[in-house]
This record gives C-alpha cells, structure tokens and sequence, in this order.
C-alpha cells in the first residue's frame, strides 16, 4: 500500500495494478529484501564477487535499488559482495563488437524479448514475468 505506482506502465508492461493479488498479497520489501540478501550471501562466496544483471536496469531495477540502499535512514544496503552491474541491453546496443549489435545481426530491436527470439529462434513466453526475464537474460550473457 506503500507502493510508488505508475499505474499505466505497470498495467502496459507487467499487467499488474495496485489490486493485482500478486502485489496485494506480496511479502513487505523487509522480508523481500532480506530474501534476497540471503539468497546472495548462500550462493556468492565469501572470496567470491557478484555482478547485479538487469535488462535495461539503469532506467528502473537499479534506480530503485539505489533508492532503496541511499534513502536517509535506510535499513537497506547491497551485499557487500555485489560489486558491479551490467546492463546486457547496454552492453549488446553500445558495444558494436557484440554479434548481437544492429551492426552485426539482423536484430529487430533490443527488447528483451526481440533479443531473446533471435538467440533461440523462437518466441519468448511471458516476458516481462521476473523468472522468464531472468532466464532469458542468461541465455543471452551466456550465447557464444
């Protein structure tokens, strides 16, 4: 209820709106955020560091993040072996190196989606769906 919404890109893109059960019956972002923290802190070693991967995450995911972590008084910090981010979209459109750049490829567009289909020659089942976006994001970080 605490929420920041921008309701009409919410509902464009992720079908979602402030009355949606998942977000109605969603944990508080206390408990999400200390979920996260332990699911990095079990699967990063301690020696080990983690890379923050998010499509176009400059323009939201880790705008909010840094929100999240640099409010004043805020409970929230990253862990502390998260020590960089990229941006695959970034990376793919300014790289022009990249196979998947414009300059390379036959790419229609650099959505996630569009990228996706053109790796695997197929059509990407419910994007924007944070599981399938991740999913999809490895499987472009990792194409040869």
């Amino acid at each position: 209820s605490d929420a920041i919404w921008d309701t009409n890109m919410c509902r464009r893109v992720h079908g979602l709106h402030c009355e949606h059960e998942k977000i109605r019956d969603a944990d508080d972002i206390a408990t999400v955020w200390n979920q996260f923290y332990e699911f990095i802190k079990s699967n990063i070693g301690r020696q080990q560091v983690g890379v923050l991967v998010a499509w176009n995450g400059v323009t939201c995911d880790m705008r909010w993040i840094y929100k999240l972590c640099q409010a004043p008084n805020s409970i929230f910090q990253l862990p502390t072996n998260i020590k960089y981010f990229m941006d695959p979209m970034s990376v793919i459109r300014e790289y022009k190196g990249c196979k998947l750049n414009k300059k390379h490829s036959k790419i229609e567009s650099y959505e996630l989606g569009v990228v996706w289909s053109f790796i695997k020659k197929c059509n990407l089942n419910g994007a924007h769906d944070s599981l399938v976006d991740v999913k999809a994001q490895t499987d472009i970080v990792i194409h040869p």
